[in-house]
């Protein structure tokens, strides 16, 4: 008498021997579906559920990061002079004066004038040079705003609107020259000079104080 064997049932490990017929007397016919029902863990997702847990961090670790990165940024501040200090907010009111300013121009109604670096215009607030000079303007109020308020991307966002202010003066200038025979030394510039120069000089400092806080 020849005998076969059924598959093995939710991985168990029982082989079952039947005779001929399929199945012994009596006994009910093997349902699949009682496998995904039964209390019985399913190997497949165990290993799943374990990757899936996190380390939880206790509160007082979360404050103390906190804590850390309010010293990083007070000590950051302390390193940028007042004189810098003084043109940061000038530049934060220029940029919030960028959003006002084509509000209140259709109610005063006067032309908007925009005047940065030696580009200039007047007229209207949506006129494509307008634009880029508020879009020049409003970098230069977030650049301010992260190095006022010692973020760490601060310094390193003023040193680009920097160098671009620097850029775009020695542009308007030898634009000048060409189609007026004139140069005029952009006062813009010669602030810039002495403001990039301090940068380069806390960099060091502002850069470690970054450091040291992700290492803690």
């Amino acid at each position: 008498m020849r005998h076969k064997s059924t598959p093995r049932p939710c991985g168990l490990q029982a082989r079952l021997t039947l005779p001929s017929s399929g199945r012994p007397r009596g006994a009910a016919p093997f349902d699949h579906r009682s496998c995904q029902t039964s209390g019985l863990p399913d190997q497949a997702s165990a290993p799943s559920s374990m990757s899936n847990s996190k380390p939880h961090n206790p509160p007082w670790a979360e404050a103390a990061d906190s804590a850390a990165t309010s010293d990083a940024a007070t000590e950051r501040r302390k390193l940028v002079p007042l004189w810098i200090k003084i043109f940061g907010w000038m530049f934060m009111v220029l940029g919030i004066a960028s959003f006002v300013l084509p509000m209140a121009t259709p109610v005063l109604d006067k032309p908007a004038a925009y005047g940065i670096f030696g580009l200039h215009h007047q007229g209207a607030p949506f006129d494509p040079m307008a634009l880029a000079i508020s879009a020049i303007i409003l970098s230069l109020a977030a650049s301010a705003y992260g190095l006022l308020f010692g973020k760490s991307w601060g310094l390193a966002a003023c040193l680009v609107t920097g160098y671009g202010g620097v850029a775009i003066c020695l542009g308007t200038m030898a634009h000048s020259v060409a189609s007026q025979g004139t140069l005029t030394i952009r006062l813009e510039l010669l602030l810039q000079v002495p403001y990039l120069v301090k940068l380069h000089q806390i960099k060091p400092l502002w850069l470690s104080g970054s450091r040291a806080h992700r290492e803690a």
